[in-house]
């Protein structure tokens, strides 16, 4: 399941108009982060599993060219029972 949405994240971040990232609300930039709960990841036979996702970013200017590159990275993390797992996307962005 972590998988299967890790894998959206990273298209979505892949897709994503590399001019609105940083005026987006979907990405803090690091250290922040934006966290959203609640997020359904997948279905069992007796319930719905449900986990945080936290986006941030990273941007690195070049100090020759001048050019923006961008870090996108979601952590999706979700407890099943005592156990807490998490996967992570990182996409690489730049001009």
């Amino acid at each position: 399941m972590t998988d299967a949405y890790a894998g959206i994240e990273t298209a979505y971040a892949q897709r994503y108009v590399f001019a609105d990232i940083e005026n987006s609300g979907r990405w803090g930039a690091y250290p922040a982060a934006v966290t959203t709960n609640g997020v359904t990841i997948g279905q069992t036979p007796t319930r719905q599993v449900t986990a945080s996702v936290i986006r941030t970013y990273h941007t690195y200017t070049d100090p020759v060219t001048g050019a923006v590159s961008y870090l996108l990275e979601s952590y999706i993390v979700y407890q099943d029972g005592q156990r807490k797992y998490c996967k992570v996307s990182k996409v690489y962005r730049s001009e």
